[in-house]
């Protein structure tokens, strides 16, 4: 709950900052603070051990503050969950709900400011088989290769992000 509730906090004040700042600076910030996360995700050797109400609000408050910026909620979560999850289907099921409460609530943030228009919904709802692909997939790797390879290949894929995400701020700041 404290994870949910801060990430729904959180969400606001992403779409907030969403509004104010230039996207090719958000995006900029975005890939930084991504880029950072996957680091962490190298440098730092899981422990599981319980989360404590601390942890989890501020995992959901950058969570929900991302989310609502650029719509990326998953990274701090997934961060916190891959290194201290003592039951990793448990952690799993809580990071997908959570991110999708928290992802509905910044698609209502986006449908209030005008945002959510027809070819955005096309688009998603184009991406939708390929999310559903990622996670079936994304679940086989976990039951083939356990807790090492979804730390492995959330390294990659939230690097990825980061790096694009970089790549595309920089690029719409250049003349």
């Amino acid at each position: 709950m404290p994870l949910l509730y801060s990430g729904l906090l959180g969400t606001p004040v992403g779409y907030l900052l969403h509004q104010v700042f230039a996207p090719a600076s958000l995006r900029v910030a975005i890939g930084v603070l991504v880029l950072l996360l996957s680091a962490a995700m190298i440098l730092l050797r899981p422990r599981p051990r319980p989360l404590g109400d601390g942890m989890l609000l501020l995992a959901g408050l950058a969570s929900g503050v991302l989310g609502g910026a650029v719509g990326i909620a998953g990274p701090p979560v997934a961060l916190l969950f891959l290194l201290t999850a003592t039951d990793m289907e448990q952690s799993r099921a809580t990071l997908g709900l959570g991110l999708f409460i928290v992802c509905l609530v910044a698609v209502c943030a986006f449908a209030v400011g005008g945002q959510l228009t027809i070819p955005v919904l096309v688009l998603a709802g184009l991406a939708l088989p390929v999310v559903m692909l990622g996670d079936s997939l994304g679940n086989l790797l976990f039951l083939r290769h356990g807790r090492q390879g979804a730390l492995r290949v959330s390294i990659v894929l939230t690097a990825v992000v980061g790096a694009s995400s970089l790549g595309r701020g920089i690029a719409a700041m250049l003349p």
